[in-house]
């Protein structure tokens, strides 16, 4: 497969490279064209697709045919792995060239006992084990490759101890022509060589005709993307029926051609062993069962059709099968298919230690920190602290990944970024950090890093949805939401199941108050990743900004269903009780989202605490509870000094008292506060709807003018302010000291 273009970005763009010696933000009104450039001709890297079709065309009566070959007293299923096997690990195994020595002992071994039959085998070898297996050839070469697989283990270990023997096995040795073109066609595998590779590896078969030469053959025409003729190279020699293994490339060569059907067909729509009485090969030394690989295959070519819950079964399935199958629960997290419940009831329930022995308890670990952390955060904390501590992984970048995600989760950005740096100094391209590190950058207002980021990913991973959502979210931070919109599309175009890149979207279209579109982004992202409660937290959103609270409480409640434990959430159902009128259901479901952010250890600086002060100050003040609502009040501008919807709170508060001068400053102050999106006024109050509760409108009107060319000139408060304080004295023209500077008169 060809690498994705790069072009770099060409000096005279409007925006240049920052140098290390200067490093200036680029401005709110900058472009970067080489982005727009690279998406018009981009298109996803698709495998080369050969005019000529297929020879055998796939159906369910064949995947039913193959099924029906379980034998169920003596077949068992073994693993296509990329390294040496388990029943090779306990013995040196000789190679011609370094150790002439060492096969000088294998052949004494050979007189005290010339005929050795494997009991277990390796993947990347001869010959497989396997249900749909032709019983006469796969026992009779068994004999024949022991010594190919000694030599291929010898030139992978060559620099092991050579003393490692075993007095409990033999290996015939054998020079024959075959065994000496398959040495020559697994070594061309193993370095890459796909030509050199097909050479021999056609030679081979001509010789022999076996099933598991075959799959050697059709494997490498796989390697070299020639996927066509390696379906061909199977159904021609009738191998699907005795080899499981080259049942498997089949479906694997029809999903590189994009042919999803075609590759349920060739795996089975469901699990063809669920129901047969087989024993699994369990003396691989913790190798993975094919039938796990197999559900995780099927559960892909299930997701490529849109077909989630199907997918999702899949995935789970293979995980019981063999918990050890990482890239299923890689699918379940990465798509979000299951929401935090279950997620966390499902994994926590897996068979580690019948399926890993001595190692489940860190699989379990390492499992847990890729979960979601609302509920559980406590426990992950502790599966980190042994991932680290007590197993030495500090420097795994997994286990640092999980380290940041725990740290944004508690919206400690400038921890995150630390460590999303220091991830990227060991490899600058591992996705999964990728997304964190922008979550970082665009918290922070990290315009440039945003823009290097967004500009090396366009040149170094141009096919990849992560680098158009990059974009996207560089063109977000600086507000130019149409052109955020184009990349965010780009990116879902790229993965369909990439729930940022949705949610991006919609967010897009929000800001622009394009309420349709960003309900119908929210509505597919629900759709395609149905473990993610956010997509109906935000429809719910949308649709209170419109005012249509029935529609809202529907959507909130939904993604209630999906996670009960964030504190964002509980914060928006008490707007909607605000709005709605009920306070007092407004104050539990915001001293519920209080208790949540404590639990979640959000971080003293996280704006959620400001959120939630300055709507329970809203409701205390319609329940004309005053006395509790200034120390709301007080909190939330504790939290943010520029709180504007807050300033009109303390207004209210001040006019009702009758303190018409602390009022008609806290007025003053909204006039220069923009709106927080989360407070429950939607609209801050001016000056005239104050005036309209009041029987002295003259005094307030003439204090209001006074006021106003007092403070024309004059900068904003930086720190704290008097008007919570107890001072009769209090005067709106005689500010304190340093509080607005020099007194304008």
């Amino acid at each position: 497969m060809a690498p994705p273009r790069r072009t770099p970005l060409r000096h005279d763009s409007p925006i240049d490279r920052p140098s290390s010696t200067s490093r200036q933000s680029p401005s709110d009104s900058a472009r970067i064209t080489s982005f727009g450039i690279r998406a018009q001709s981009l298109s996803p890297i698709s495998p080369r697709v050969s005019t000529t079709p297929l020879s055998v065309t796939p159906t369910n009566a064949a995947t039913a045919a193959a099924a029906s070959a379980v034998n169920t007293s003596t077949q068992e299923i073994s693993l296509i792995q990329s390294g040496g096997g388990g029943n090779i690990s306990n013995i040196f195994l000789a190679s011609p060239d370094p150790f002439s020595s060492s096969r000088s002992l294998i052949q004494q071994q050979q007189q005290h006992q010339p005929s050795f039959i494997r009991t277990h085998r390796s993947g990347l070898l001869d010959s497989f084990g396997s249900p749909f297996h032709d019983n006469s050839s796969f026992f009779g070469s068994l004999r024949n490759d022991d010594l190919l697989q000694s030599r291929n283990y010898a030139r992978r270990h060559a620099f092991h101890d050579p003393s490692i023997t075993s007095t409990n096995h033999s290996i015939p040795h054998t020079n024959t022509l075959k065994h000496r073109l398959r040495l020559l066609r697994n070594d061309a595998a193993q370095h890459h060589l796909n030509g050199t590779a097909i050479f021999f590896a056609e030679k081979v078969v001509a010789i022999t005709n076996d099933s598991n030469d075959v799959y050697f053959l059709a494997d490498a025409y796989y390697q070299n993307q020639d996927y066509e003729q390696a379906l061909d190279i199977i159904n021609n020699k009738q191998a699907l029926n005795k080899n499981i293994h080259c049942r498997y490339l089949a479906g694997l060569c029809a999903m590189a051609l994009e042919k999803w059907q075609d590759a349920l067909d060739y795996l089975g729509h469901d699990n063809p062993f669920l129901e047969k009485d087989f024993v699994h090969n369990t003396s691989q030394d913790g190798g993975i069962k094919l039938e796990s690989i197999m559900c995780y295959t099927r559960g892909n070519a299930y997701l490529q059709m849109k077909e989630t819950i199907k997918a999702k079964n899949c995935f789970k399935e293979a995980l019981t099968v063999d918990v050890k199958c990482y890239d299923a629960l890689e699918a379940l997290v990465q798509h979000n298919m299951l929401d935090e419940k279950a997620e966390w009831e499902f994994i926590m329930s897996l068979p580690y230690d019948a399926h890993c022995e001595e190692d489940g308890d860190l699989i379990r670990d390492l499992y847990m920190l890729q979960l979601k952390r609302y509920a559980h955060s406590n426990d992950i904390v502790e599966a980190q602290r042994r991932a680290e501590q007590d197993y030495q992984l500090a420097n795994s970048l997994d286990v640092m990944q999980s380290a940041a995600e725990t740290f944004l989760s508690e919206r400690k950005y400038e921890d995150c970024l630390k460590i999303c740096e220091k991830i990227r100094k060991v490899d600058v391209l591992y996705r999964r950090c990728i997304p964190t590190y922008l979550s970082c950058l665009y918290e922070l207002r990290k315009k440039t890093e945003l823009y290097e980021l967004a500009q090396d990913l366009v040149d170094r991973m141009n096919a990849d949805a992560v680098t158009w959502y990059a974009v996207g979210t560089y063109y977000m931070c600086i507000q130019h939401y149409n052109e955020a919109k184009q990349y965010f599309n780009q990116s879902t175009k790229l993965d369909i199941h990439f729930e940022a890149a949705w949610l991006g979207l919609g967010h897009a279209f929000a800001a622009e108050r394009d309420y349709e579109d960003a309900i119908s982004a929210y509505h597919t992202c629900s759709r395609l990743v149905s473990g993610s409660h956010l997509p109906y937290m935000y429809i719910g959103m949308q649709y209170m900004e419109q005012g249509n609270m029935a529609d809202s409480f529907k959507y909130l409640t939904k993604s209630m269903e999906r996670c009960d434990n964030d504190p964002v959430l509980y914060i928006e159902f008490g707007v909607y009780h605000y709005n709605v009128e009920e306070y007092k259901e407004s104050l539990t479901s915001l001293k519920k989202a209080l208790n949540l952010a404590k639990d979640n250890k959000q971080t003293p600086s996280s704006p959620i605490w400001e959120k939630i002060w300055a709507n329970m100050g809203h409701a205390h003040r319609r329940l004309q509870e005053y006395d509790d609502s200034l120390r709301c009040y007080d909190s939330a501008l504790s939290m943010n000094p520029y709180n504007a919807n807050v300033h009109a709170g303390l207004g209210l508060i001040y006019h009702i008292y009758g303190d018409h001068s602390k009022a008609i400053f806290q007025y003053n102050l909204v006039g220069h506060r923009e709106e927080t999106r989360t407070s429950m006024l939607t609209k801050p109050f001016t000056f005239i709807q104050a005036l309209r509760n009041s029987t002295t409108q003259d005094l307030i009107v003439g204090l209001l003018e006074k006021a106003l060319l007092s403070n024309a000139s004059t900068s904003l408060p930086s720190k704290s302010h008097p008007m919570l304080e107890n001072d009769d004295d209090f005067d709106i023209f005689k500010p304190p000291p340093g509080l607005f500077g020099p007194s304008v008169v």
